[in-house]
């Protein structure tokens, strides 16, 4: 796949199911917010990172029953690509932006054109 076609495949696979409903439940605890923010930074670095070892090496080559259980257990020696450079570089948002900028459009709609009109 030609690396133009990464940002459409994550607008149009990634981005919808991430974004669905977010001005509803966006506002919940960060703590809550974070599992879906790190699904975002994974999916960041498996379409535009730099580096092929994305969680560790291991994890594409070698089955979970073939590892044994002190490989399971022991300290992993990996580290993961900072994502903060690829929102950059490919001009995508975070999570909490997105969710910003979603009730902020939508907070402008109702001030604007007054609809909803049940609030009024």
């Amino acid at each position: 796949i030609p690396n133009s076609h990464f940002s459409k495949i994550y607008q149009s696979l990634f981005l919808p199911h991430l974004t669905y409903g977010l001005s509803c439940w966006g506002g919940i605890y960060p703590s809550k917010l974070q599992k879906l923010f790190n699904l975002q930074k994974r999916c960041i670095r498996i379409l535009f990172g730099e580096s092929y070892s994305f969680d560790h090496p291991e994890y594409y080559t070698t089955c979970a029953r073939t590892r044994t259980y002190e490989d399971h257990t022991s300290l992993k020696s990996y580290s993961l690509e900072h994502t903060k450079p690829l929102f950059n570089k490919h001009k995508l948002l975070t999570l909490q932006n997105i969710y910003t900028l979603r009730t902020s459009i939508e907070v402008l709609k109702i001030l604007k054109y007054q609809s909803p009109s049940s609030i009024y």
